[in-house]
């Protein structure tokens, strides 16, 4: 497995990519083994080869120049103009689609300014709120 993920790197994957293969082996090995076809999986022996400590992490804020060409080409009478709402809504919160779209008019505080992300619709499973100054946008509908 070490000379396959090493292959995988060779051939210009980056890390993460190269995680993922290896995750999706190792969920393959982990079903063959709890079925009985295995009784070890290859992930189990010596180091670990999945390592995501060596991942690079993102961090890409759009530029202005980038965001006003972005809403210029989802303008309203476009055929993207349904989406500006929600791209202007991330944009503004750095909330994910899924966040925005599981929004209730519960989680939404528009005197205090504060956005409530519940536990069971946010990526970490734990509640969060998006301050005042973070959330800008208008909420007319």
């Amino acid at each position: 497995m070490d000379e396959y993920r090493l292959s995988l790197l060779a051939e210009k994957l980056t890390i993460a990519s190269t995680n993922r293969i290896l995750a999706l082996l190792r969920a393959v090995f982990n079903f063959c083994k709890r079925e009985g076809w295995l009784t070890k999986s290859p992930f189990e022996m010596g180091d670990p080869l999945i390592s995501k400590a060596d991942e690079v992490k993102r961090n890409r804020t759009l530029s202005r120049d980038e965001e006003e060409r972005l809403l210029l080409t989802l303008s309203d009478d476009g055929p993207r103009g349904h989406i500006r709402p929600l791209v202007v809504a991330s944009l503004d919160t750095g909330c994910r689609k899924s966040e925005l779209l599981s929004l209730r008019w519960g989680d939404i505080d528009i005197e205090g300014g504060v956005i409530t992300l519940q536990a069971t619709n946010v990526k970490t499973l734990k509640s969060r709120q998006v301050p005042k100054l973070v959330c800008k946008m208008n909420l007319v509908f």
